[in-house]
């Protein structure tokens, strides 16, 4: 494996709760959400 490649996957893994956290912020976001409520902004 390159340096490189090995760097990005050890970057990835040791911060990889902070990028779910970010992706479950993102997604509460009303105009990406299934929430039937929301469906008028999706529209």
């Amino acid at each position: 494996m390159s340096d490189s490649r090995a760097a990005a996957l050890e970057y990835a893994h040791d911060n990889n709760s902070q990028f779910l956290d970010e992706l479950k912020d993102f997604l509460t976001i009303a105009c990406i959400s299934t929430d039937p409520e929301h469906q008028a902004d999706v529209d």
